[in-house]
């Protein structure tokens, strides 16, 4: 069989999931240890028979499982696999073998790494096996390379059909960009969603294409907060046109320096502003289904690099049969950032990667010790409150647990849509001291219902993500083009953007000073 050789595009190195995993600075100081499990626990040394028995085993299993060296008692047909040795286009992922697996047991092939060169065997005993593996790692090689470009947070200024040449923009380190000259009129919704669309078609194409080949599971909000500037470009000025913080916009999508932060402080804003979507008669074509409104809880608890995340609670107890764990800086698959100089709030949508894993049982221990205390609502104008964490006996794992956070939210379908409005509070403690004051923030987020199922179905046979043929199932309705359905979806977003926008100020009975909380 010819040599499948691949093609020569950029090279793209992975995100969080796959970074060299070689000697860091802060680690080569460390005296020689024993082998520890995850937990910092120190592994028993295996006996003399044991280890000759374990390699055993594992000859036998890596046959079975087409892991290691092809067999030597076998009729094999081989191909080979050669990339440019090139680091501009050759993929770092490859280095690790493990993110073959798929191919090698889907396909049942052999792949193994010619020494010293970016060329790889694959043995198998079919040609028709062996050519669909080779079509397989070709994808693998093409995913690879689109994804340092596809995870990278992509900056849309979106400009409203109120904004006049003369719109000016402040632009400062440590701030929000915002619109310093005087505005008038209302935005044409459809107008401005149409800009956007002409925008983020390519990247609606190209992201939710590779985010397809993820393995793990895929999780998509909107998110409503404030981009502010971290990071000021040299020779970006204090004061820009729409049209120059447009050109900015795409050099801090490229080098960062600007993000979204949704966590947002003064906390009576979040009764505030649920008081008056929910007084909304269809304006603009958006209004809450009232029968639809529900309260949730939701805790986290930080684990070195972890979380453990469990949602909801029954009389004050949390289900461990649902707590889930995984990584606490997930891999964002898409990551659009829509900064909004002329009205209150930004906004983004967001596709993180999880892949969980077992919780440990002291853990699970841990959690039926945690009881929750919800607030109690009385008064016509409460819709959020803190509520209180107790902890029982904490036990040994008192000490792992950096971080507790509560999120309590008000839940509520968008009416006549497949959206789910969420509105909530969140507290958070440093380590297990839910005593003592809580930092609080709130914030706003939407979502499809469906998405979380959608996003996640896999075609039995080419074993990748299915959202069905023009991305239908997730961006959904009756419109055969996929920029159209997307497009509704963009205006049902810009309308709850109008109504927050529309919120009269908040006046407070009295002065008090909340905690600004800031993203992680």
């Amino acid at each position: 069989m010819n040599k499948g050789k691949g093609r020569a595009t950029p090279w793209v190195p992975m995100g969080d999931s796959y970074r060299n995993h070689g000697n860091h600075g802060h680690h080569q100081n460390r005296q020689p240890q024993g082998p520890r499990d995850q937990w910092g626990v120190a592994k028993k040394m295996a006996t003399a028979k044991a280890q000759v028995n374990d390699k055993r085993l594992e000859a036998v299993t890596n046959k079975e499982s087409y892991l290691g060296e092809p067999p030597t008692d076998r009729e094999l047909i081989r191909a080979r696999y050669v990339l440019a040795s090139s680091w501009e286009v050759y993929p770092l992922a490859l280095e690790d073998p493990a993110i073959l697996d798929d191919i090698r047991k889907q396909h049942r092939v052999w792949i193994t790494r010619v020494r010293e060169t970016q060329a790889w065997d694959i043995h198998g005993e079919s040609a028709s096996g062996l050519q669909e593996a080779v079509h397989a790692f070709n994808q693998t090689v093409h995913d690879l390379r689109l994804q340092k470009e596809l995870l990278a947070t992509v900056l849309v200024v979106q400009e409203s059909s109120r904004v006049t040449d003369d719109a000016r923009i402040s632009v400062a380190p440590n701030s929000r960009p915002e619109v310093t000259t005087p505005l008038s009129g209302s935005s044409d919704i459809k107008r401005t969603a149409g800009r956007l669309l002409r925008t983020l078609r390519p990247h609606l194409l190209n992201s939710t294409e590779c985010a397809m080949s993820v393995d793990s599971e895929l999780r998509m909000r909107v998110s409503f907060g404030e981009v502010k500037v971290f990071v000021k470009h040299k020779g970006t000025n204090n004061v820009l046109t729409y049209d120059e913080f447009t050109e900015a916009a795409k050099s801090f999508s490229i080098r960062g320096g600007i993000g979204l932060f949704d966590r947002l402080n003064e906390l009576e804003l979040s009764n505030h502003v649920i008081k008056h979507l929910l007084a909304l008669e269809g304006d603009n074509g958006l209004r809450l289904d009232h029968n639809t409104i529900r309260r949730t809880y939701a805790l986290t608890l930080g684990l070195q690099w972890k979380e453990v995340y469990i949602e909801g609670c029954a009389n004050g107890s949390f289900d461990t049969s649902r707590a889930k764990m995984g990584i606490a800086c997930p891999t964002k698959w898409l990551n659009w950032v829509m900064a909004t100089p002329d009205m209150r709030l930004d906004w983004g949508i967001r596709a993180d990667a999880y892949d969980f894993e077992t919780v440990p049982d002291g853990i699970a221990q841990l959690i039926n010790e945690l009881s929750l205390i919800t607030a109690i609502y009385e008064e016509s104008g409460d819709f959020l409150k803190p509520g209180q964490m107790i902890v029982g006996q904490a036990g040994p794992w008192k000490d792992k647990i950096s971080e507790t956070r509560l999120k309590t939210t008000f839940a509520v379908e968008l009416l006549g849509t497949p959206y789910m409005l969420e509105i909530s509070i969140t507290q958070t403690w440093k380590g297990l001291k839910t005593r003592s004051q809580a930092k609080l923030a709130w914030g706003i987020q939407l979502y499809g219902k469906h998405w979380d199922s959608a996003m996640n179905q896999v075609n039995p046979h080419t074993r990748r993500k299915d959202w069905g043929e023009g991305q239908k199932n997730v961006w959904v309705g009756t419109d055969p083009d996929l920029g159209r359905r997307f497009q509704s979806f963009l205006e049902v977003v810009l309308q709850l953007q109008q109504h927050v926008e529309d919120v009269p100020p908040l006046v407070l009975e009295e002065d008090g000073d909340l905690p600004i909380v800031a993203n992680e």
